[in-house]
Formats: structure tokens, C-alpha cells, sequence
């Protein structure tokens, strides 16, 4: 992983370019490039805090959005969950045996 961030950044790549804000405004250039006024949005996972992005940032674009579920805007970074029976307790007040 190292080795290719080392190999784009020499080629001059900006890694920082590729976040939230700017996917939002990918998704409006390609409505653009394909001639469409406004879009009905569906995200989940990840989509749905970039549908957060494009909510906030082009709202104008959008006919409807859908967001099956809801990954906040303030997460930075996937968690590894360990101790999957005390996260289940911990979630769902159960008992987990």
C-alpha cells in the first residue's frame, strides 16, 4: 500500500482530492454529462454518507434521495469490531451466549 501512495504521489496524483466532497460532485458531473436535470439518489453503506454530502452540497440536483441506513457524516474510518458477543450485548441489551 505503501509502496503505490509512494508511485501516484511521484506522479504528481493528489490522494486528498479523492473524499466525500468530491465524489458529491462527481455524481452531479455525470447527471450533467448524461443530460439529466435532477436524480433520485439511493445510498447505503458508504452511500449513504455521500448522499449526506450531496444533500448538503447540490441539493438543486436531486429530485429524491433514499438512504438506507445512515453512516454519519463524521466517520472517518472503519472499525474492526473483535469482540462481536459484547457488541451485540452492548447494541441490543441481550444476553449472548
Amino acid at each position: 500500500m505503501q509502496a503505490c501512495v509512494a508511485d501516484f504521489t511521484a506522479k504528481g496524483v493528489d490522494l486528498g482530492a479523492y473524499n466525500s466532497v468530491e465524489n458529491a460532485t462527481d455524481i452531479v458531473d455525470i447527471k450533467d454529462a448524461l443530460g439529466y436535470v435532477k436524480i433520485t439518489y439511493f445510498g447505503e453503506s458508504y452511500g449513504t454518507q455521500l448522499g449526506q454530502f450531496l444533500l448538503r452540497d447540490h441539493p438543486d440536483a436531486l429530485s429524491a434521495i433514499v438512504l438506507d441506513g445512515v453512516v454519519p457524516v463524521t466517520k472517518t474510518s472503519e472499525i474492526q469490531v473483535t469482540d462481536i458477543p459484547g457488541t451485540q450485548q452492548k447494541a441490543f441489551c441481550v444476553q449472548v451466549k
